[in-house]
């Protein structure tokens, strides 16, 4: 199969893409947007990198290119074309694709994985244990970029997690895995836990291989929902009073899974049957919804474009 690369001024992958399609078996030709003539191709791709520096606004230059014209005669005939990062932001530019992207609020990029499945690990303790979801809310860099403070302070929030924690692990015979949290200061972290065992760096497997998910509001619950794994959302009186509280509610609310305030519930037995229930309904629809297309393979968006590349009869 025959491939082609559009190259703009300000393009800074279009390299790498070229050599991922060559990868995968693609016959690859690079065209320059001065360009007027697309070569017979099975597959156009528009790359990422900052074409024209993003002046006026993104991709809206690139739009006018000589090439584009050409591009949309390629399309609008049942041609495939696949566009990265800014190579996205042109295909709206350009009409290729409806709508306009707008600027989101805070005015930061946020990019994390969402791994559909973990291949070749193993479990990481021999007994039934339950993990709790750092997300370093005591002292997280990126309240300073939203203007936020803490929910708590270190001082009020360690002891009484570590409290509960361990009343959770005695009453529920289940061990308790602290998985941290990237910007978490790991040297401080044996002595706020107090022999509570923490890892970090592989919170996704440690949820796939766990009996249950203790949390606050951290994304990470994607990993609950999508290895079918209860979640527990804990609070505190503090918490529920600040700006992180209805997080935590909303959060419980969508799953439909228990909300338990360390501080009021300290003195009330935990029971694990009841709390090793999840809504499956809610998880299906949370999966749907923020997770995956319906339907769609349990696979790397990458090897979903080329396989369908691959497999269409053009």
């Amino acid at each position: 199969m025959k491939s082609s690369v559009i190259i703009f001024p300000g393009s800074n992958c279009d390299r790498d893409m070229a050599i991922a399609l060559e990868k995968f078996g693609f016959k690859n030709s690079m065209i320059w947007h001065n360009d007027t003539r697309i070569p017979k191709t099975d597959l156009v791709v528009l790359p990422g990198g900052f074409s024209y520096g993003d002046y006026l606004r993104t991709g809206s230059i690139a739009a006018k290119s000589k090439i584009i014209s050409e591009l949309i005669n390629f399309a609008n005939s049942g041609g495939l074309v696949l566009g990265v990062c800014n190579g996205f932001q042109l295909l709206t530019e350009s009409g290729l694709l409806p709508g306009v992207l707008l600027r989101n609020k805070y005015l930061r990029f946020i990019c994390s994985n969402v791994y559909l499945n973990i291949k070749n690990k193993q479990t990481y303790s021999n007994i039934p244990y339950a993990v709790f979801v750092d997300q370093n809310i005591v002292n997280h860099s990126d309240y300073i970029f939203f203007n936020l403070k803490p929910p708590i302070s270190e001082n009020e929030y360690y002891p009484l997690l570590v409290k509960f924690l361990k009343k959770f692990s005695m009453e529920t015979k289940l061990q308790i895995l602290f998985a941290v949290h990237p910007k978490s200061n790991m040297l401080k972290l044996p002595n706020l836990l107090k022999g509570i065992k923490y890892t970090a760096g592989n919170t996704a497997e440690l949820i796939k291989n766990s009996n249950m998910v203790l949390l606050h509001s951290s994304t990470s619950i994607s990993f609950a929902v999508l290895f079918n794994k209860p979640a527990v959302f804990l609070t505190s009186n503090k918490l529920k009073n600040s700006w992180i509280g209805p997080s935590i509610d909303n959060f419980a609310k969508t799953l439909n899974s228990r909300v338990i305030n360390m501080n009021n519930d300290l003195n009330e037995c935990i029971n694990l049957q009841n709390l090793s229930k999840f809504d499956e309904g809610k998880y299906k629809n949370y999966l749907d919804q923020y997770l995956k297309v319906p339907n769609s393979p349990n696979a790397p968006l990458w090897e979903i474009v080329i396989d369908y590349i691959k497999h269409k009869q053009l």
